[in-house]
């Protein structure tokens, strides 16, 4: 009878191990969000993940200003090889409107061999309709702001096609609807042939932490190495079927 209730514990044990999903969600490019920009479900066009911009000037003067999404994977690049930008979008409170700034992509470049950018350049999505996607505004676009003047993108990068990006993002900052907020999901974005889709990283054992891996995940966000390395032992500890061996060879 014992060893019949054993086999049965083990069968139901490993019956919850193989059902336990193994499948490692790749890693979103590097970017940091700032201002008043978080995470959060649903995504836009089937993705489970998207990040919501706000504005609102009922928020303290931090994240009143609005929310934004560096693109670290631009930086260091020529203005000049910019060829893709575009970006899924849905606004939820507010309006999208072309040119009162929001949203819209930068860039701020770099023209000399100081640190500091000199020059910011800006791609305003057209707004269409409060929802949709932005179109590729590297090449769809005959006109950009460049340092508050506008002119034409091929303009733009004869003039600093040489210069070396500093910053890229994708902002939302104004308020102008009726309760003083702008809201806006965006997703799936396009950066020169870079995605960003914002589904979680997983790493699903403890050598993955190493290396920086730790800092990959999403879910969970770890601490440190030391922390993702001891969540893993935990997990070990409470293995099911370890804890069944356990159970028979100690007795």
């Amino acid at each position: 009878m014992k060893i019949q209730k054993y086999l049965a514990t083990l069968t139901a044990s490993l019956t919850g191990l193989l059902a336990i999903p193994l499948v490692v969600a790749a890693a979103t490019p590097g970017y940091s969000l700032g201002g008043a920009a978080e995470l959060t479900q649903p995504g836009l066009d089937g993705s489970e993940y998207g990040i919501t911009l706000t504005a609102d000037n009922t928020l303290d003067a931090s994240s009143n200003a609005g929310g934004n999404i560096i693109l670290d994977e631009l930086e260091g690049d020529p203005f000049a090889d910019i060829t893709t930008l575009s970006a899924d979008y849905d606004f939820t409170a507010g309006n999208c409107v072309f040119g009162t700034g929001s949203p819209r992509f930068y860039t701020q470049l770099n023209t000399d061999t100081d640190e500091d950018p000199e020059v910011t350049v800006v791609y305003y999505f057209p707004c269409d309709a409060d929802e949709g996607n932005s179109g590729n505004l590297a090449e769809d676009t005959d006109q950009v702001e460049v340092n508050g003047t506008n002119m034409t993108l091929s303009a733009a990068k004869e003039l600093y096609g040489e210069a070396t990006i500093t910053e890229a993002a994708v902002v939302v900052d104004n308020v102008n609807d009726a309760a003083g907020r702008q809201v806006a999901v965006i997703d799936n974005i396009d950066a020169n042939g870079v995605q960003y889709n914002f589904e979680p990283a997983v790493i699903t054992n403890k050598d993955q932490c190493k290396n920086g891996g730790w800092e990959d995940s999403t879910d969970p966000v770890f601490k440190n190495q030391g922390d993702c390395v001891s969540s893993f032992a935990s997990q070990k500890k409470a293995n099911p079927i370890t804890s069944f061996f356990r159970s028979i060879f100690n007795r």
